[in-house]
């Protein structure tokens, strides 16, 4: 026969039905063939047996040979996850026996011949499958090592082109350099960088247990200070991982434990949190809140090698009392996602929160979030931070703090920000606990505290009382702001506060429908600026009740309004809602007279210098602006009280008759001429008249301030008690 077809295997996929498989290429003996099964999802080979699991049919000649082909028949239809690979095999013999002198048989001869075609045919299959040098090569390359020397090592070529042995522990035969780099390195070099996870038998199917794997490639990241590198993936762990927060993790990958995912580099829209526990162990990972750190530090701490923070971040802190100082790095969370540090939730933004943070015995800040960070800390009550400690929550230079349902009691400072955004929103700023009298000895000092520009919203969110702060008992102030600071304040009760609000030099306060209440003071101003919004609401000072400090004490009243010791530069009424002015006189005694009197005076308030109400154009010239409150007793008539300027009655108030309290507020001012002052009153509560008026009063000569009053009945009694004068403009 010829042969003048080159091919010499044919490959059929499985199907579970199909049993025969038939070729067209010649084949001399059966045994020449070969059938090989490979699995396609592994590519696992296995060479199959002839009878056992196929057998051959097919058309022969006259010598016995197959010139058509034939066709394997299986045993067992192969399955549909398998192929089967028929190839030529032929066994390089020669057969062909010629005799001297005998004829020439050409069967025989080209039999002999086609054999070794087939020969040929199998040899150039095999060279075509395997690895070759290109023709155009100018030499030949050399020949493979020596056994010796490439034992247990791979196949490389070096620099001509020739293979050389490579030993993989140290792939010390050759170099690599990467896309856009300039200098080669060794393979194990670069491999050597990064620890895999992977390199230590972890899965990440999120089903297989990596416990023992993941510990094994922590320890050998942290040993050497390698980062650690986790292949996209889930790995299933089932308890801490000692050290893992100590080694910086890279990569896509995610660690599984019980119901909680932790992403070893988060993208963002990925949370990762930390907890904290008082039945924790600092040598916990705490990425679960049954395996949760002791302290609050600890947590703080594990952020270090996440640093600066990617993805949501937060610290849960389980209930209980947390002794201890806890401080967060410089520049650990800036990005736009908060770093939330949290206790467990609470039913309100003014609930008490069960997570505490109790002052140790050392240090000086409860919670101390440092410079350019961005934190939210919710649900947290500092205790005790009083002395020698100074702060429960302090936040510093370019900063952002949300301050979410915070409290503090007894603490020297409650919250501090320093050139930094604060926002503060519910929660109770608790200075000294007592119940009646005067404030005592020591105790909290300011509610909050605002340094350096900081611009900062208390109250921040909400729409009543009892969605808004509360800041409380105070011995110098409930707010403070200090060197160019601007606070929007609303809806924040201050009570019961030594100073409701207290400013200085540059220091801005707008002040939107806020509640005051039992404060010895509610505004003192040196050099600041305060404000009033009218769009939410005037704040409420509780002027027609009775002052009493101390929370069990009845009576809602403030001692005092205003005290301005300087002038700011926006204190000239450029606003005509700012508050802002020089104190003539601040009176804090009570005067009481008792039995029928004439008017008689009562009380001189203030000596009103010659040319202080000197005339301005409109509405913008000096003027006075006077407080007075009061009380009264008795059935026999109505009590007058008039108050004179220069010995000219400018205003008279009538009390009813019985127990009563008043209060009032007159303004003066000069008209167009320098010799007459128009007087309006203004009165609340129990005052019997309302008027205005215009007296004619010599301005250009000293005048005295005064107070007279008349009572009609000899058991009656009127008493005049805090006094304020006030220059504007």
């Amino acid at each position: 026969m010829t042969i003048e077809a080159t091919t010499n295997r044919v490959s059929y996929l499985g199907n579970g039905v199909t049993t025969a498989f038939a070729f067209a290429y010649p084949f001399h003996n059966q045994a020449d063939l070969v059938v090989i099964e490979t699995i396609a999802a592994t590519g696992a080979q296995t060479t199959k047996t002839l009878t056992t699991d196929y057998t051959i049919s097919g058309t022969t000649d006259a010598q016995g040979h197959y010139p058509d082909g034939g066709t394997i028949n299986a045993v067992t239809a192969p399955a549909s996850t398998v192929s089967w690979t028929i190839y030529r095999d032929p066994s390089p013999v020669q057969r062909l026996d010629l005799v001297q002198n005998d004829d020439l048989p050409a069967e025989s001869v080209e039999s002999a011949l086609d054999y070794h075609t087939l020969l040929n045919q199998r040899t150039r299959d095999m060279i075509t499958r395997s690895l070759r040098q290109p023709e155009g090569d100018s030499a030949a390359i050399d020949r493979l090592p020596p056994l010796v020397d490439r034992i247990s090592k791979y196949l490389a070529f070096d620099a001509s082109g020739d293979p050389i042995a490579v030993d993989p522990a140290t792939a010390s035969g050759t170099s690599v350099t990467t896309t856009g780099t300039s200098t080669a390195r060794l393979l194990a070099d670069r491999f050597a960088d990064f620890v895999n996870v992977k390199d230590y038998g972890a899965v990440g199917d999120g089903v297989t247990s990596d416990q023992t794997a993941v510990a094994a490639a922590v320890a050998a990241g942290y040993a050497d200070g390698r980062d650690l590198y986790w292949p996209d993936g889930t790995y299933l762990t089932t308890a801490t991982i000692p050290n893992f927060h100590d080694v910086r993790h890279r990569g896509p990958g995610a660690v599984k434990r019980g119901s909680t995912t932790f992403y070893v580099e988060p993208a963002e829209g990925q949370t990762n949190t930390l907890y904290v526990a008082t039945t924790g162990s600092n040598t916990n990972d705490g990425l679960t809140s049954s395996e949760p750190t002791l302290t609050i530090q600890q947590a703080v701490d594990y952020l270090a090698p996440y640093a600066p923070l990617k993805g949501a971040w937060t610290i849960s802190i389980a209930a209980g009392t947390y002794a201890e100082a806890v401080s967060l790095p410089d520049h650990t969370n800036f990005q736009a996602n908060y770093l939330t540090i949290k206790g467990p939730s609470v039913a309100t933004v003014q609930t008490t929160p069960t997570a505490i943070i109790d002052y140790p015995g050392s240090g000086t800040v409860g919670m101390d979030l440092g410079s350019g960070n961005k934190v939210k800390v919710m649900d947290i009550k500092f205790t005790d931070w009083l002395s020698p400690a100074v702060t429960g929550l302090n936040v510093d230079d370019n900063s952002i703090l949300w301050a979410y349902n915070v409290h503090a009691s007894y603490c020297r400072q409650g919250i501090v920000a320093n050139a930094a955004r604060l926002y503060v929103q519910g929660g109770i700023l608790h200075g000294v606990d007592w119940t009646t009298g005067a404030f005592p000895a020591g105790g909290g000092s300011v509610g909050v505290v605002a340094y350096a520009g900081t611009v900062a919203s208390i109250g921040y969110g909400g729409t009543s009382a009892a969605t808004g702060t509360i800041i409380e008992n105070f011995a110098q102030a409930g707010y403070e702001g200090k060197s160019g600071t601007h606070v929007v304040s609303s809806w924040v009760t201050y009570q019961s506060n030594e100073v409701a609000v207290w400013l200085y030099t540059n220091s801005r306060f707008d002040d939107r429908h806020n509640i005051y209440k039992k404060n010895e003071l509610v505004y003192l101003s040196q050099k600041g600026f305060i404000s009033r919004d009218s769009v939410l609401g005037l704040s409420e000072y509780n002027f027609g009740t009775t002052y009493a400090q101390a929370p069990s004490d009845a009576g809602d009243g403030n001692f005092e309004i205003f005290n301005f010791y300087q002038y700011s530069a926006e204190e000239v009424f450029a606003h005509p809602d700012a508050i802002g002015g020089l104190d003539i006189t601040k009176q804090r005694q009570s005067t009481e007279q008792t039995g029928t009197i004439a008017s008689t005076l009562t009380r001189t308030l203030a000596t009103i210098y010659a040319g202080t109400l000197q005339s301005g154009t409109g509405t913008n010239g000096k003027y006075l602006e006077v407080f007075l409150t009061g009380a009264s007793t008795g059935a026999a008539g109505t009590k007058t009280v008039l108050l004179k300027l220069g010995g000219t009655t400018v205003t008279t108030l009538t009390i009813p008759t019985g127990t009563q309290t008043w209060s009032a507020r007159i303004t003066i001012w000069a008209s167009n001429t320098t010799s007459v002052i128009q007087f309006t009153e203004a009165t609340t509560a129990t005052i019997g008249t309302v008027r205005s008026s215009v007296a004619t009063v010599d301005a250009w000569v000293d005048n005295d301030l005064e107070v007279w009053t008349t009572i009609p009945g000899a058991a009656d009694t009127a008493t005049l008690h805090e006094v304020r004068v006030i220059k504007w403009g």
